[in-house]
């Protein structure tokens, strides 16, 4: 089996929590659209839409805060078959989205724009 390391992008500044030295598994997900970065700030905070274009994403709901993700929110959904209800732990307008979870999804970071 060939094993593959993924580099983490030197231009993140990382929160604490979210370093990826630290973590257990660490993945790197890159995309290209024809969309700004507030354009995509948009679709990451409307967390109750994700369903509408990522197909991993279903049952979500709000637990705590606005209708909108924001530093103080809290929500719960369910990925790959499983739930989470994950809290903003790193919000920088248009820049950062960080949340934690017990189990999965566990940590997670957004950086649009890139």
């Amino acid at each position: 089996m060939k094993q593959t390391t993924q580099t983490p992008d030197p231009r993140i500044v990382w929160p604490r929590e979210h370093r990826p030295e630290s973590a257990t598994v660490f993945t790197r997900n890159i995309i290209e659209i024809a969309a700004s970065p507030d354009a995509v700030w948009a679709l990451l905070t409307n967390c109750v839409r994700w369903p509408t274009w990522y197909k991993h994403c279903s049952d979500l709901s709000i637990l705590r805060g606005g209708r909108l993700l924001g530093p103080d929110s809290k929500f719960r959904f369910k990925t790959l078959g499983f739930y989470g209800e994950p809290e903003i732990t790193a919000f920088q307008l248009s820049q950062m989205l960080a949340w934690s979870a017990k189990g999965p999804p566990g940590l997670v970071a957004h950086t649009p724009g890139l």
